[in-house]
C-alpha cells in the first residue's frame, strides 16, 4: 500500500573482533569479520555484513545474535560476553526494515569462520580501515558507520571497553535522494 510505513523487524547482529596475530597474518591491530551475503538474497544482496538476522518471537536479542553468528559462520559465542554497541533502524521508505541491535564480541586470533555457501557465500577477517578503503566491497550504511567506530581503536579490548555501559540511542537515518543520511 502506497505511503504505508512498515514496522521494522527486530534483529540482532554481532561485530566479531579479534586482535591480529602478526606472526600469522602479517597484520597488526584488530580485525573484524565480514560476511558476504548471497547475490540472490532478498535483503542487501551481495553486501558485506556482520553476522546477524531477525530475532525470533520467543528469543532474547543476545540469544538471537549468538544463534545467527553460529548459523552464518560457525562461530560459537557466549551471550553473556556480548556488549551492545549501537542500534540502527532502517529508514522509512526502504521496502524491508529492521530494528537492529549491534553487539560486539572478541574471539581469539585463531578463530576461523566457516560458511555454508547458501545465505553467506564468502568471509574475511580484515582491519576496519582496510574494509572502509576497499571500493570493491559493497557495505551498507550501518556497517560503514560501525566500521568507522571500530577503526578508531587499536585492540578489540579497547573498543569493547569503550562501549561498556554506553547509553544506546536508536539511530534512524532518513533517505535523501535515495541515500541514507543522518540528521
Amino acid at each position: 500500500m502506497a505511503g504505508e510505513v512498515l514496522t521494522p523487524i527486530p534483529a540482532a547482529s554481532v561485530i566479531v573482533l579479534r586482535d591480529a596475530e602478526p606472526a600469522l597474518s602479517g597484520a597488526e591491530g584488530l580485525e573484524v569479520l565480514l560476511l558476504k551475503r548471497n547475490d540472490k538474497s532478498s535483503f542487501v544482496p551481495g553486501a558485506w555484513v556482520f553476522p546477524g538476522g531477525a530475532i525470533e518471537a520467543d528469543e532474547d536479542m543476545r540469544d538471537a545474535a549468538v544463534r545467527e553468528t553460529l548459523e552464518e559462520c560457525a562461530i560459537a559465542l557466549d551471550p553473556n560476553t556480548l556488549v551492545v554497541t549501537s542500534r540502527w533502524i532502517t529508514p522509512v521508505g526502504i521496502p524491508k526494515r529492521f530494528d537492529t541491535w549491534f553487539f560486539v564480541a572478541k574471539v581469539s586470533h585463531e578463530t576461523k569462520a566457516t560458511i555454508d555457501g547458501g545465505e553467506i557465500v564468502d568471509e574475511m577477517w580484515i582491519a576496519p580501515a582496510d574494509a572502509l578503503a576497499r571500493r570493491d566491497l559493497r557495505l551498507v550504511f550501518p556497517t560503514i558507520k560501525n566500521l568507522e567506530a571500530v577503526a578508531q581503536f587499536d585492540s578489540a579490548d579497547a573498543f569493547i571497553d569503550s562501549r561498556r555501559g554506553a547509553v544506546i540511542e536508536p539511530i534512524q537515518p532518513v533517505l535523501v535522494d535515495g541515500k541514507p543520511v543522518l540528521r
